[in-house]
């Protein structure tokens, strides 16, 4: 469910940012891609520049103003994040 959650914004924000790479994996179906990245907790947001790891969002870290509700985040928030990242302008 939580996964979910986390497609539906980067898809908004992957439409205007066509400078970026987006790629979406099943965890379930890339045992390979979650032993390597060490996935512990889903949904897991990576962040790669010209091959190497610079980022990394586990969950919704942050993205919540509220504590008491962490699956309620505007999809700005993530766009920030992103953006500081260097991923996006």
């Amino acid at each position: 469910e939580r996964c979910k959650i986390m497609d539906f914004h980067l898809k908004i924000i992957a439409r205007d940012h066509i400078e970026a790479k987006f790629l979406r994996i099943d965890a379930a179906k890339s045992p390979f891609f979650v032993h390597k990245l060490r996935v512990k907790t889903l949904p897991a947001l990576f962040v790669f520049d010209n091959g190497k790891e610079i980022g990394q969002l586990t969950g919704f870290e942050g993205l919540a103003k509220d504590s008491k509700k962490p699956d309620e985040w505007q999809t700005g928030r993530l766009k920030e994040w992103i953006s500081s990242m260097g991923a996006i302008q």
